[in-house]
């Protein structure tokens, strides 16, 4: 099925920045993104614990391979402006307890 949507210019230049960040053409990445949505099905925690260890294991497979491209880029960037792994102190920095 072939569709045309309609874009403002924000969003457009927005899905070519995170495209080309995962070497990716913008109608790919759209297109990866929209059978995620349709094909994956909510798991709660609550849910996910319910399961079968085997079960589970396999969603959870399933999440993180679908994730190691998002993951790998966001490692890619400079620390700072990361998003998915944003943990600094593990990147050289010292670690303050608090508590």
């Amino acid at each position: 099925m072939a569709l045309t949507i309609d874009l403002s210019p924000e969003v457009e230049q927005r899905v070519h920045e995170l495209a080309a960040e995962l070497g990716m053409e913008p109608a790919v990445y759209l297109t990866r993104h929209i059978e995620q949505e349709f094909s994956t099905q909510a798991v709660t925690v609550r849910t996910l614990l319910a399961l079968p260890p085997d079960q589970r294991s396999r969603i959870l497979a399933a999440a993180a391979e679908d994730a190691a491209e998002l993951y790998e880029a966001d490692l890619a960037r400079p620390a700072m402006e990361r998003e998915l792994t944003a943990l600094t102190a593990l990147d050289g920095e010292e670690f303050h307890d608090s508590i």
